[in-house]
């Protein structure tokens, strides 16, 4: 490995600077607008503008930075790798937004968790200022010009770690209109760790070093513990699920999806009786109108929130909607298939290896682009079923659920193919420990 920073320019570092005020001075009015109009926009304001809690310096502060729900999960492990490696260094977290921040201040109790700074000159100033940290790792990643060039110049070494870009967001970074600040900002990361030799090759054609990319794997893999959440039982009991009963659980689903699954249940649950369906919609703010689908489609309709307080009855033929936050995995755990959503829509999927690692076996439509990786690998082991619409949907399903051997078959080759991808914390946690023992205290 080479240098772990690579200093940019004064002249380069100022012209971003010049760049981001003016933009500021022309876009100001929208941007109150938005301030004035959406809560999530003034919700940890002053954090976002870099006044984050002010520490007293540290030999050894690691500032890891997880965008949202998603990547604060998947930096579970490394977190825990980082503790133990490092016992006397002080962590930090933060994230961008605030279902983010939540999640993470459930997942990190003791350690200080805020609102990453917005990419303004004086907010990201102000935020380095405050955190004084020695290393930042970022999990997954945001270019963010302003942050780079900051930390480059103060030569705090920033590493991002379980990467990956698209062919969608090559295309984009390549565009002649930013490919030439693109070309300087992947430059500047100490260390790239990617998911796979595909996404090296992406970022090598846009200009990242070779001495500073890595393949190291795709870190959900390690966040999973293949042991079955507690209160499976009792959510089976309170939302009505009955022993013997075959339920499809659909998690994460997106707007166009519920249709196909309400479609295809209608289907199905003529030739199976025993088949339940459960639809838990990815964001909150569509929990109501999931339900108002639900019984519009004729569907008895049993609501999660509801039974916390009484349990619902037994209905054979009752849709049951997830409308709670933090019970999917045990919502999978009840259930016989995962059906992962934002895959019959083009909104790149959802994560797989969750309820892979429940042995659960998958099915999917074909917009997995966000997990491209998992996608293959889960179809190519026999453990998920990849389709298109509601009649391939059904064809599927009905397959399936033929005989519980199947399903046991193909939760058992999820399972098997999670094993196989393990390892990628401890290779990620190598490289930040070269970086560590390289920079100057």
């Amino acid at each position: 490995m080479t240098e772990s920073t690579h200093k940019p320019s004064l002249a380069i570092a100022l012209s971003v600077d010049l760049l981001y005020i003016l933009l500021t001075l022309v876009a100001w009015p929208v941007l109150l607008i938005l301030f004035l109009a959406r809560k999530k926009w003034r919700d940890g304001f002053w954090e976002r503008m870099g006044l984050v809690p002010r520490l007293a310096p540290h030999p050894c502060r690691i500032w890891v930075h997880a965008i949202s729900v998603g990547e604060s999960e998947a930096a579970r492990p490394l977190v825990a790798a980082l503790r133990e490696q490092f016992p006397q260094a002080e962590l930090v977290i933060s994230t961008t937004t605030r279902t983010g921040r939540t999640r993470a201040q459930k997942l990190y109790p003791g350690l200080t968790v805020f609102h990453y700074p917005l990419d303004f000159p004086w907010a990201v100033a102000a935020a380095l200022g405050r955190i004084k940290p020695s290393l930042i790792v970022q999990v997954e990643t945001e270019w963010w010009p302003c942050f780079l060039l900051k930390t480059a110049r103060r030569g705090i070494p920033v590493a991002m770690v379980n990467v990956r870009t698209t062919e969608r967001s090559a295309r984009r970074y390549a565009h002649a209109t930013v490919a030439w600040l693109f070309r300087r900002m992947v430059s500047l990361p100490a260390v790239i760790a990617v998911q796979n030799e595909t996404y090296r090759d992406r970022l090598a054609r846009l200009g990242a070093s070779s001495d500073r990319l890595f393949v190291t794997g795709q870190m959900k893999y390690d966040s999973v513990s293949f042991a079955v959440p507690p209160g499976v039982e009792a959510l089976a009991r309170d939302v009505g699920l009955a022993a013997g009963e075959v339920a499809v659980v659909a998690g994460s689903t997106a707007s166009g999806e519920e249709e196909i699954l309400l479609d295809v249940y209608g289907r199905l649950k003529a030739e199976c009786p025993a088949l339940r369906l459960v639809i838990v919609p990815r964001h909150p703010e569509r929990f109501d109108e999931v339900a108002r689908l639900i019984a519009s489609r004729g569907f008895a309709l049993v609501r999660r929130s509801q039974t916390k307080s009484q349990p619902a009855a037994h209905d054979p033929a009752a849709v049951i909607l997830g409308d709670t936050m933090g019970e999917l995995m045990t919502f999978y755990a009840a259930g016989a298939v995962a059906y992962i959503g934002r895959s019959l829509v083009p909104l790149g999927g959802s994560n797989p290896i969750d309820p892979a690692s429940l042995e659960r076996p998958l099915v999917f439509g074909p917009h997995m682009f966000n997990f491209p990786e998992a996608q293959e690998l889960f179809a190519n082991s026999g453990a998920a079923r990849m389709v298109a619409d509601a009649d391939s949907l059904t064809n599927a399903l009905r397959e399936m659920l033929q005989s519980r051997n199947i399903l046991a078959e193909m939760g058992r080759r999820a399972r098997d193919a999670v094993r196989t991808r393990q390892g990628a914390t401890a290779r990620n946690v190598a490289l930040l420990a070269d970086l560590l023992h390289r920079t100057p205290s």
